[in-house]
């Protein structure tokens, strides 16, 4: 997907959040644009073609301690804070002015109308012209959309097949799609996180309710109840019994 597409928007669908002093991280794009990194790293692109820049402070440091977890501990210890994680270079917007790389990673990290930075024209243009060969651009396409931003118009374009036209075209992928594209591996533990995570908010939905709920098998089934279960099994034996006492009584007719 990555080599074919070296222009394209990545859907994440996440969630920005606040923190207590007004931080805004969005832990999910965050972790989109570690992995694909990553990858890149893996498949033979230096760390100093790759940038990865976002509009907040508070989500480069996200995404710089999400890399530091990548690096060999012992690398880790030695180096000073101002080492670039895995030689990859993080940064703001307005960190990157002037700067260029062969690839760059951009984490819009808002997904609310009021899209604060995102309003910023000039930033969104720093942003999106610094890369020589390959821009991949990482946000909640739903959120963006009703901002009152560029990427408004952004989205209308790459749907124009007449504006849109030059070869190969920008495209807009899921998180799905890219994970899927990159590595069986990837998308495998993409898939059991998200099916972990939504039996966790089954679990305390029910708990709040009273009901324990139950699965039938690791990471496929919706869950049932455990009183539903019961009430079931204990129907299901009912309505065998009754069967067999017509059987029963019908046989003793004959």
């Amino acid at each position: 997907l990555l080599r074919d597409h070296p222009s394209a928007f990545i859907d994440v669908a996440s969630l920005e959040e606040k923190g207590l002093h007004g931080e805004i991280t969005n832990v999910q794009e965050a972790e989109a644009v570690v992995v694909t990194a990553k990858y890149l790293l893996d498949k033979g692109i230096q760390p100093e073609q790759i940038g990865i820049i976002t509009f907040y402070a508070a989500q480069a440091r996200l995404i710089t301690e999400k890399l530091r977890l990548l690096e060999d501990p012992l690398l880790t210890a030695v180096q000073d804070r101002y080492t670039p994680p895995l030689g990859v270079t993080v940064s703001t917007v307005d960190g990157f002015q002037g700067d260029e790389r062969d690839i760059t990673l951009i984490s819009c990290v808002r997904s609310s109308i009021s899209a604060g930075f995102m309003n910023d024209h000039r930033r969104i243009n720093v942003a999106t012209s610094r890369a020589k060969h390959a821009r991949w651009i990482f946000g909640n396409k739903d959120g963006l959309s009703r901002s009152n931003t560029v990427f408004k118009d952004y989205f209308h374009w790459t749907g124009d097949d007449t504006e849109n036209n030059t070869l190969p075209r920008t495209q807009i992928f899921s998180r799905t799609e890219l994970y899927r594209s990159l590595s069986k591996s990837i998308y495998s533990t993409y898939i059991h996180n998200q099916t972990q995570n939504r039996q966790k908010e089954i679990v305390i939905t029910a708990a709040a309710a009273g009901i324990t709920p139950s699965f039938d098998a690791p990471f496929t089934r919706p869950y049932r109840t455990t009183a539903t279960t019961t009430s079931t099994s204990s129907s299901s034996c009912s309505s065998s019994s009754a069967a067999t006492s017509n059987t029963t009584a019908a046989t003793t007719s004959s």
